[in-house]
């Protein structure tokens, strides 16, 4: 791992190479405001390589992991999904994603949740207890 990557919360400066991020892995989350992205930032390029999205609607959920091509295999997505683990209220107990790449997250510990297969995505969840 890249010790000059920076994991944060985004900025609304940020947005923008969020979305040119988001759309090179043809991906849109146009409607969400800053404070539900993360970032992982090469800090003394002040460039922005990976992103993540946490939802809490009905239940929290990790919707989108997302690392620029250029930088992937060197451990920000993983870094990414641990920062927003270990920043969980004491109180909550799981935390789910739905995925393509359910191997990457059962690495990190999640679970299936069942068999059940959704558009192509598999629903798993991280137990905080």
């Amino acid at each position: 791992m890249n010790p000059n990557i920076t994991i944060r919360r985004a900025t609304n400066k940020d947005l923008l190479s969020v979305y040119l991020l988001l759309s090179n892995c043809l991906l849109e989350m146009y409607d969400l405001p800053a404070e539900n992205f993360i970032v992982a930032e090469i800090a003394y390029k002040n460039k922005i390589v990976g992103t993540a999205v946490e939802i809490n609607r009905n239940y929290p959920e990790i919707h989108t992991v997302a690392v620029h091509p250029s930088y992937r295999s060197k451990g920000i997505g993983s870094k990414l999904v641990n920062y927003l683990l270990e920043r969980q209220p004491d109180w909550r107990e799981y935390i789910y994603v739905q995925t393509v790449t359910p191997e990457f997250f059962g690495k990190l510990g999640f679970l299936k949740l069942d068999d059940v297969y959704h558009k192509g995505y598999v629903s798993m969840f991280y137990s905080l207890k």
